[in-house]
This record gives C-alpha cells, structure tokens and sequence, in this order.
C-alpha cells in the first residue's frame, strides 16, 4: 500500500509510484535527497525577491519592510523567506530540512504575517520524515517522504503510477477539499457532451461516432458516488487508437474524506504524449488493471 494525502492504495510491486504537487493552505514541495541545495535554491529566491521590490508602489513600502529579509523558524534549520509577488501581502517561503530532504511551503498574498509565520512554525513542527511503505495511523496528511499532522482549510493532492511492464500505460488520480463550491461541470458526460458539441462544428463527428464505449456509468467508490466513462478512442491522423479511462466524483462539501476525485488511466502514452504508440494491453487487460486498482483507493 502507499499513502498520499489521506489516502491509500494498493499498487503492484513493479509500480513506479510518482507523488505529484500538494497544496497545503500553501504550494508544498519535496526536494528527495536534496537537503544540501537549501543554500542554493534560497539564494535564488532572494535574488526573485530583491527584483519584487521594484512593483511594490512608493506610498505601499513601509508595509514591505520585511522583502528580501530571513527569518528563523521554530524547527532547526528551518528558515522563513519575505518576497511580495503583489502588493496585497507577503509571499512567505518556509524551508525546512529534515534528514536528507528538503520540503518547502510557500504562501502568498499574506496579510496577516504573524498568523502566517505563527502558522508555518506549527506546520514545521509537526512535519516528519515517513518511509515509503509507512501507512501513519491516526489524522493527518501524507506527503512525499513525509507526513504532517494539520487540518488545512484548502487541500489537494495528486499521484502518479507508471509500470515497468507497461511503459506506455499512466494511471492518475487528483484529489481536491472542496469548499462550498462543487464542480459538477467538470464531470466526464459534461465534457463529452461539450467536446461532441464542438466537434459537430469542426468535423470531428465520425471521430467520436467512432469511439468504442467499454463501460459507462454510476459507479460507487468507497464512499464516493461517482460517473465512470471507459473508452477506446479510435486511429486519428497521426494518433494510434488508445484507451482513456476515467472515474470522477465532486466529492463533500467542507470534507477532506470525500475530497473532489479525478481518476484517470491512459495507454499509447510515450514520454507525456497520449495516442503516441500502440497500446500495450487488451480491452480485458485495460479493464483488469483498472479494476484492480480502484477500489483499493479508500481513506487511511
């Protein structure tokens, strides 16, 4: 099994597990073994910082003292860096090493910056190192090579897997704490209808009549309720035919258990181009892997 974010799930040995970008009530990244380029990539932010000054207004510079300044945080090592990309706040970047990994928050357009540091600190302090195959009981949030213990406001989490013996397959899945906004536009039908719509107007009609449907439906999730569309595209021009699977569910309102859900497994991939090569599995084998994989998805 492998952890991400609240989540597990269970993957084959051969798997290459990819974490993908994570928003913390703040862009949070992961430098694996990179401990060493805290100088480096500090510096660099500081140079960014020094050229912000220049967009911040004359009468808005008292209230910017703090660009281009360093500050200590509560973890050792850790440091806090002031830049404004706006002149509606601060941008915040707190670097924090631990062992032999680097993880880095940034906030921007912070008003309030004693909330913000106050609130960095406690992330830091309650950041650790996790190995890769450790599933932490209890609350909190697993990131690459960490897990953190906090209840963000704003969430989202995303992770990748890839096959030794299927180079061309890529199965994704992209998770997001709705607020009190749910995204029914984005789901699979309401894309379909909007892309076959268009391409009434650009010719591309006999593309989708010829657009083979596997299976199509609701489908129950491990709590989430759902719309599956699971397709075999056809030959087009350059493109070979290949599969494009997709499971989509809104998700809660205020719920990091029932975040919005996009699962997503595409094969003919080559490099990060889709319909590039000549799919690697059968209808029955696409289908096999999918099923296999999916309902192993469920909250830690």
């Amino acid at each position: 099994h492998i952890c991400f974010g609240r989540f597990v799930i269970a993957v084959p040995d051969s798997a290459i597990v990819v974490h993908g970008s994570a928003e913390l009530d703040g862009r949070f990244s992961v430098y694996r073994g990179q401990v060493d380029r805290i100088k480096e990539l500090m510096s660099s932010r500081l140079d960014e910082a020094e050229k912000e000054r220049d967009y911040i207004p004359e009468d808005k510079m008292q209230d910017f003292s703090l660009v281009g300044k360093v500050m200590d945080g509560a973890l050792p090592g850790q440091k806090l860096l002031f830049g404004a990309k706006s002149s509606i706040g601060y941008t915040i970047h707190s670097y924090m090493p631990m062992g032999r990994d680097l993880f880095i928050l940034e906030r921007g357009n912070v008003e309030k910056k004693e909330d913000a540091v106050r609130e960095m600190n406690q992330f830091a302090t309650q950041l650790r190192l996790r190995d890769d195959n450790e599933i932490p009981a209890g609350q909190g949030f697993c990131v690459d090579g960490g897990f953190v213990d906090i209840q963000p406001e704003y969430e989202n989490t995303a992770l990748g897997l890839r096959f030794k013996h299927f180079p061309d397959v890529r199965f994704s899945i992209s998770m997001r704490k709705n607020r009190e906004y749910l995204q029914e536009s984005s789901s699979p039908s309401a894309l379909r209808k909007r892309a076959k719509e268009r391409a009434s107007v650009i010719q591309l009609a006999s593309f989708f009549a010829r657009i083979t449907t596997l299976r199509e439906g609701r489908r129950q999730l491990n709590g989430w309720e759902g719309e599956e569309i699971l397709t075999r595209r056809p030959e087009y021009k350059d493109d070979t035919d290949a599969h494009e699977f997709r499971f989509f569910s809104v998700g809660g309102r205020h719920d990091a258990l029932h975040p919005l859900l996009d699962i997503r497994m595409d094969t003919g991939v080559k490099e990060n181009a889709k319909a590039a090569v000549r799919p690697s599995l059968t209808d029955e084998a696409a289908l096999a892997l999918w099923d296999k994989l999916l309902p192993t998805i469920r909250a830690r």
